[in-house]
């Protein structure tokens, strides 16, 4: 049942400076009037809590019950949730792991390759070469030539191939330099979220183990509290069962040695009169007194005897009159039917010559009256003008 109050009417000075105190009062009374007025209609008007019964403390306290239910299933679905997310983030970061460390490889593999496997390394690259198949060259300070270099040659093209592999080397010095410090960072980024991830595993650990001995102690503490409750229990039961023996003894001792008990007759005199009795001490009546009493009673039994006798004459001689009744009754039953059934057959009678007269007339109407019969010329004469 919904008992939240409703909104309460205020009056604000500031929304309107015009109001005076007396007013803001008056406003404010009317509201809280409203209000209760509000409580009471949904109390009257609730069926439920009128005419059920609902007992409104004891769902109260299901419903926190339910709601503290619920919100500890909800805690353990986002225990599990959070591990589930952590294997899943865990298995994530081992996959990409796995791929960096398959991208690394094949990297060294082919730096390797660049370094160490050259084409001009290889046994065979003199002997591919066309330029061995050429005669030695002239120098450039050679006076036998006049012409000692040509258009398009380098003379410092070993110089230049030897500093560009300075150069070169230099180049993947500086790589590996910058690829390792970026596998040690990585390294280290993993290391980092690995202790993070095993804290933050130990800490939750931690915590169910803590939830878990609270809920332990809890458990513990209200079983010793029911285990008090029930010693508690026991006891005042079995207090309470001796003094309940004690009264019993107590009035069973009082009433065997009581007056009631004693069969005394003399106890029943009252103090009012020889003809009044105390009722308590009653013990039964003299035998005279019962002697008469008898007597009264045989004198009622044959006078009901002779009433009884009396009643079943009468009850004979009505039953007579009602069988004579009954009788005649039937009988003018029977002749009112039999009239009935001769008054049926004359009028089946009559109808039967009615019919039979109204035959005879349709077929004279039908022979004689009605000989004529209605043809298309007697149809074609309507309809043959505007008016």
């Amino acid at each position: 049942m919904d008992l939240t109050p409703p909104k309460m009417i205020t009056a604000n000075r500031t929304q309107n400076p015009l109001l005076l105190g007396q007013d803001i009062k008056e406003i404010a009374k009317i509201g809280r009037m409203r209000q209760m007025q509000e409580m009471r209609k949904k109390r009257i008007f609730n069926t439920k809590s009128r005419l059920i019964g609902v007992d409104v403390p004891a769902l109260d306290v299901q419903v926190i019950a339910k709601n503290n239910q619920r919100r500890f299933e909800q805690l353990e679905t986002e225990k599990h949730a959070l591990l589930s997310g952590r294997i899943a983030e865990r298995a994530i970061q081992e996959d990409l792991q796995a791929q960096r460390d398959k991208r690394r490889i094949c990297q060294d593999i082919d730096d390797y390759r660049l370094i160490h496997q050259k084409k001009e390394l290889s046994r065979d690259y003199d002997l591919e070469r066309p330029s061995s198949y050429k005669g030695t060259t002239i120098g450039r300070d050679d006076e036998r030539s006049g012409v000692t270099i040509f258009e398009g040659e380098d003379d410092k093209l070993k110089e230049r191939i030897k500093h560009q592999r300075t150069q070169l080397k230099t180049w993947l010095l500086q790589q590996m330099r910058e690829k390792r410090i970026n596998e040690e960072a990585v390294k280290n980024s993993n290391k980092l979220y690995e202790e993070t991830s095993i804290d933050r595993d130990r800490r939750s650990q931690e915590l169910e183990l803590m939830e878990q001995n609270i809920r332990i102690q809890m458990e513990r503490a209200i079983s010793e509290y029911n285990m008090a409750l029930a010693i508690q229990k026991r006891h005042e039961k079995n207090k309470q069962l001796e003094e309940n023996s004690r009264w019993n003894e107590m009035e069973i001792l009082n009433s065997i040695t009581s007056d009631l008990l004693q069969e005394n007759r003399d106890l029943a005199k009252s103090s009012l009169g020889p003809t009044r009795i105390n009722t308590t001490m009653y013990k039964g009546m003299p035998q005279e007194m019962v002697e008469d009493i008898r007597a009264i009673q045989h004198h009622q039994v044959e006078e009901n005897k002779s009433r009884r006798i009396k009643d079943e004459y009468e009850q004979k001689a009505w039953d007579n009159y009602e069988k004579y009744i009954i009788d005649t009754t039937t009988k003018a039953e029977n002749d009112k039917e039999q009239k009935l059934r001769n008054q049926r057959k004359e009028l089946e009678s009559y109808n039967e010559m009615l019919g039979k007269r109204q035959k005879d007339m349709e077929k004279r109407r039908n022979a004689v009256i009605y000989a004529n019969r209605l043809t298309e010329e007697y149809f074609s004469q309507f309809n043959t003008c505007s008016r």
